[in-house]
């Protein structure tokens, strides 16, 4: 729990080897369009372990390929990747590129949503590939219409999925088609919101709104967007039998392929066999997202606290998260983490800097940056930190909390 609030609030985030928990944060923070830093060299999640998200592994466009290589390049002095990590911190350009508002935009939403019910949105393809997929989506439709009245559906104002959805679930009035501002939706049914500048942002905001997302068939969009909802918390009812992203490509989550506890074997086989009945499969969905144990699990007050937690910190400036392994195992790492912080001291006092508190790569930042009056130590509630330096904040109710709010 603390992990998934620290996910959600840097605007820069930087990786020093790490395991899965390094991994499960930069890829919060990489859906939501945080900036990651990832010194490669260092290896584990970093060098793209344990489900670090390839994508954040890509340069940047403000950050020069010298300065990236710098991040992978063991043969390096300390020295200089350390220079290059604090120029790339330190640029304009990165402050110019944390200034989207989708935080502050999806939260604002998102209170409006919830006033009027649970938050499901559906996620999928332009054009059905697969020759059960438009029925699926009509059957599913019609049963959910039946089976609840409590939910507010949201859908990305398209032909295909979308269209077919919204125009067969006979309750338009609770359909929203959230698109880029400029874009208009294919069809008139439901209420067509603004939220954007383009598509990319536009699905940054979708994914940090829903309590449940269905996806069907679907492509990089989907799959951004089912990363973000999940890396928070949210319910991920992927439709496999449709194919697409829902079943696994386009840099889909493949943790958000496994069953959710409160579904049962059942369920989730029906929602990948295609052997089974559209209207079988169709009443699985329904059963999941109806199911009192779906409305209990979105209720992780991650989203709130994350936005509380990052409007304070923002007063005192530009939020850099620091992710990292408890132990060094490469021999350059600890001599990096020294170096780097040391500079960065040095080089602004604009800087709020976010770690967890941890021994290894946090506790050898936070005493060797020499401004611990700007290290905030988050950690979940009841934990203590192993080093007295910088201020501790207690945020969620575990480390995968945590780490969702952090990123």
């Amino acid at each position: 729990e603390r992990n998934m609030i620290s996910g959600m609030l840097g605007d820069i985030y930087i990786t020093v080897e790490g395991g899965p928990g390094t991994a499960q944060e930069a890829c919060m923070a990489h859906s939501r369009g945080a900036i990651v830093v990832p010194l490669r060299r260092t290896g584990g999640a970093s060098d793209g372990q344990h489900g670090f998200p390839a994508c954040a592994l890509n340069r940047p466009d403000f950050v020069t390929e010298e300065q990236w290589s710098l991040l992978a390049d063991r043969a390096a002095s300390v020295d200089a990747t350390a220079a290059a990590v604090v120029d790339i911190v330190t640029s304009p350009a990165a402050a110019e590129a944390s200034k989207r508002p989708v935080d502050q935009l999806s939260h604002s939403l998102r209170s409006e949503f919830r006033k009027r019910g649970f938050i499901c949105c559906i996620l999928g393809t332009t054009q059905f590939h697969h020759r059960d997929t438009e029925a699926l989506v009509i059957a599913m439709a019609r049963k959910l219409h039946r089976a609840t009245r409590q939910v507010v559906y949201v859908t990305g104002g398209c032909a295909g999925v979308h269209e077919t959805f919204t125009r067969s679930c006979r309750c338009q009035e609770r359909v929203i088609n959230l698109m880029p501002r400029g874009e208009t939706s294919s069809y008139s049914e439901g209420t067509l919101v603004h939220a954007g500048a383009d598509w990319e942002e536009r699905n940054m905001i979708s994914g940090m709104l829903g309590d449940i997302y269905i996806t069907v068939e679907g492509g990089p969009g989907t799959a951004q967007e089912a990363c973000m909802a999940h890396s928070r918390g949210a319910i991920v009812v992927p439709l496999r039998r449709t194919g697409g992203a829902s079943d696994g490509q386009h840099g889909f989550p493949a943790c958000a392929l496994n069953r959710p506890d409160f579904v049962t074997e059942e369920q989730w086989s029906l929602l990948a066999d295609r052997a089974a009945s559209v209207d079988a499969t169709a009443a699985a969905v329904v059963d999941i997202v109806t199911s009192p144990a779906a409305a209990e699990a979105s209720k992780r007050p991650v989203d709130q606290l994350s936005h509380s937690l990052r409007s304070e910190f923002r007063k005192r400036g530009f939020i850099c998260c620091i992710l990292g392994t408890t132990q060094f195992h490469h021999r350059d790492t600890e001599a990096l983490v020294i170096a780097m912080a040391r500079k960065l001291h040095r080089a602004t006092r604009q800087v709020v800097y976010v770690t967890g508190g941890c021994a290894g790569v946090h506790e050898t930042f936070t005493r060797s940056c020499r401004c611990q009056e700007r290290v905030i130590n988050l950690m979940p509630r009841g934990e203590t930190s192993s080093y007295s330096e910088g201020t501790l904040v207690h945020a969620g109710a575990d480390w995968e909390e945590r780490n969702m709010i952090s990123g």
